[in-house]
């Protein structure tokens, strides 16, 4: 049976390869959440991808400075529109990441936007 390690490193090389880059990725993409875990989802129409992306980047608001795991995705019909997927340790370090991210202003310069939205994984008990 593969060890965490060897799945975290072929998952790795699948992102490389998928993507061109080699972004984080942590338990969370192996299936390994803790219960104490909390995302942040954000979704927005960019226009210019290439132009946006080293924006996104630098994370002038640090939202994602304490953040565990990320993902960005691209939609498959329109590359413009851009998913935000981010993992933090706690809801209160997402919700830390939600503030300075809105806070900053980064996202008003866009009209087609939703989000940042702090949410936890749904499971079959109760809360």
């Amino acid at each position: 049976m593969p060890t965490v390690d060897s799945q975290r490193q072929q998952l790795l090389i699948v992102s490389e390869r998928d993507s061109g880059t080699c972004d984080p990725i942590g338990d969370s993409a192996l299936g390994l959440r803790s219960d104490m875990s909390a995302f942040i989802i954000t979704r927005i129409q960019v226009g210019d991808y290439d132009a946006w992306r080293p924006m996104f980047d630098q994370d002038h608001p640090r939202a994602r400075e304490k953040a565990t795991a990320q993902r960005v995705f691209r939609g498959a019909d329109d590359p413009s529109h851009v998913f935000i997927l981010l993992e933090y340790a706690s809801l209160e370090d997402a919700r830390t990441a939600e503030r300075r991210l809105l806070d900053s202003g980064v996202l008003d310069r866009f009209s087609d936007k939703h989000g940042p939205s702090v949410v936890r994984e749904a499971s079959d008990r109760a809360p």
